[in-house]
This record gives structure tokens, sequence and C-alpha cells, in this order.
């Protein structure tokens, strides 16, 4: 919210944030306790153990941050090709 609001001001647009403020719910923390980020040597563990599609999929969400959910609407277009290195970004 902070974001969008820092842009709307920047560009000179007046917004009536109270009324905005109140469509937002005050809903619980959506982070369970137990979650965490896989350590190194859990990720190089089901590396060891994914074929090549799966490593993919690791490595991709590792790396980036992606959710497994996004990974199924990914398409080869919504990445750069890097010609020099012959990869994707």
């Amino acid at each position: 919210m902070a974001i969008i609001r820092k842009f709307y001001d920047t560009n000179d647009i007046e917004l009536k944030w109270k009324k905005i403020k109140s469509y937002i719910g005050k809903g619980k923390d959506k982070l369970n306790k137990k979650d965490r980020p896989y350590t190194c040597v859990e990720i190089s563990e089901m590396l060891e153990k994914a074929d090549q599609q799966g490593r993919i999929a690791i490595l991709l969400m590792s790396s980036s941050g992606i959710q497994v959910g996004a990974l199924l609407h990914l398409k080869i277009r919504d990445l750069q090709r890097i010609e020099k290195y012959n990869l994707y970004k």
C-alpha cells in the first residue's frame, strides 16, 4: 500500500486514502510461523534426487523466489534470451 501511495503522490495524483483504507480488511498474518527458507544443504539434497525438470524448477524457485503455483503459468516468452551466454533470464 505504501508503494502505491508513493507512486500516486510522486505523480501528483490525489486519491481519497481514507476511503481506500476502509476497503482493506484487518486480516490475520498469513505467514505460517513454521515457514522458513530452505537451507543450501536442503536444496542440494533436493537437486541430487531430482530429474532435469525438477532441478530446473528447484533452481528457478530458489534463485528468484517464485512460488510453485507461478511455475505453471510461466512461458518461454516471459523470459529474455542472453545470446552471449546462451541463457535465459
